[in-house]
């Protein structure tokens, strides 16, 4: 008996310290976004210094990239009116 409720305890401590609250599952998504936005930034910056000498890819580059961003944008539009 005394094995059992060791166990529970432990089982209910153990499944207690893997629950997040709802502002620290936020945080994390935070951080998250905030590495990968870093890290796209990082090989963003690399490719032009790559292409630096490319100055049609390097437009060309610019100009997709603000055509994916108002892409994005309207993605996002379009699922938050869904709801």
């Amino acid at each position: 008996m005394r094995i059992i409720i060791t166990i529970l305890v432990y089982l209910s401590l153990t499944v207690n310290s893997f629950s997040q609250s709802q502002m620290e599952m936020n945080q994390s998504a935070s951080n998250n976004y905030l590495k990968a936005d870093r890290e796209l930034n990082r090989v963003y910056k690399q490719i032009l210094t790559d292409y630096k000498n490319d100055s049609t890819f390097i437009k060309k580059l610019k100009v997709s990239q603000r055509l994916w961003i108002r892409f994005r944008d309207a993605e996002l539009e379009m699922i938050s009116r869904r709801r």
